[in-house]
């Protein structure tokens, strides 16, 4: 400080300026000082003054430890993102691996049989029941089920098991001789889709808007 004020007086500068730490036992405290000539004729004259910045460098202090901190977060965000993205693009794949691995287990494994079967049945009502039967394998590989499981309301799994019948133009007496439930509860499942799917409208045909859902 000395010395940038002697420069200034032998004129070697025009200002010096210097902030410095002057702490206590009790306490932290920074100052500013800046020295510079006066302008105008008649002897040297020096302007010193002198400031007590403690509360601009303490702000400036918790900045940098939030700014440090918010880059701390930052980066564990961005490390959590990148897990999270590669976790769903993992589970993505391996979704599309199993509906592959469904899929061709039910073409190979299983449709092959349905149509022996079919071919091995004569009575009307056992064939359609194998047609039933074949109509609920292609629904798997199908996103009716899916769809219809994640709508914006709760089904219940026999809701969905009775929404599936209706789709294939089961009646109310069908689905009760499959189901093993007496019509009037097939009535009220029916009453409880058309509410939960939004039709209120009476002409709304309950079957064709679950084939919609294909």
């Amino acid at each position: 400080m000395a010395d940038g004020i002697r420069q200034v007086i032998n004129g070697s500068l025009d200002e010096f300026l210097i902030d410095y730490p002057c702490h206590s036992p009790e306490e932290q405290r920074w100052f500013y000082m800046r020295a510079t000539r006066a302008v105008g004729p008649g002897p040297l004259r020096v302007v010193i003054s002198h400031e007590n910045i403690t509360a601009l460098k303490l702000a400036e202090s918790r900045l940098r430890e939030s700014e440090a901190e918010l880059r701390r977060k930052t980066a564990h965000l961005e490390g959590a993102n990148a897990a999270l993205r590669a976790l769903l693009r993992q589970r993505s794949e391996d979704a599309q691996e199993m509906e592959q691995i469904v899929l061709e287990n039910i073409r190979t494994a299983v449709l092959p049989h349905v149509e022996k079967l079919d071919k091995m049945l004569a009575k009307p009502a056992s064939r359609r029941l194998v047609d039933l039967i074949r109509s609920g394998l292609n629904d798997i590989t199908t996103p009716f089920l899916r769809r219809l499981a994640t709508l914006e309301m709760v089904l219940t799994p026999q809701e969905i098991r009775i929404a599936a019948f209706i789709r294939e133009g089961c009646s109310s007496k069908d689905i009760s001789g499959m189901l093993g439930l007496s019509v009037a509860t097939i009535n009220f499942h029916r009453r409880n889709l058309r509410e939960k799917l939004g039709l209120t409208n009476s002409a709304a045909n309950l079957r064709t808007f679950l084939m919609s859902l294909t």
